[in-house]
């Protein structure tokens, strides 16, 4: 059985239960231009907006996996988890924090 393999810079669409999303994830450690291009890319943002209205604040690098366990929404079988630290399972991703997480600290 094969893998799929993902690529640095690839969205990752997740299901919020609010209609405003606490963050977006991009694969891979990318810079903050790129992952503002992939947003917009996927229709999340139009001439530097988010759709929604939200803005975007901090953006980190942290690592991230997928988890079956805890609270997973009615519907979803896996929730993203992310860390500050790499570990087993888990894999790099950038975070563009929005919301009440959009204080302007980006650390890349």
């Amino acid at each position: 059985m094969s893998k799929k393999q993902c690529r640095d810079g690839e969205y990752i669409p997740l299901y919020w239960e609010s209609s405003t999303p606490d963050a977006y994830y991009i694969r891979g450690h990318v810079a903050e231009s790129t992952a503002l291009e992939v947003l917009e890319e996927q229709g999340e943002m139009v001439d530097g907006k988010l759709e929604n209205g939200a803005t975007i604040g901090k953006v980190i690098h942290k690592y991230a996996r997928w988890s079956t366990e805890g609270d997973a929404p009615e519907g979803c079988s896996r929730v993203l988890r992310d860390y500050k630290e790499p570990g087993r399972g888990r894999f790099k991703v950038t975070v563009l924090y929005t919301g009440i997480f959009a204080k302007k600290e980006s650390t890349l």
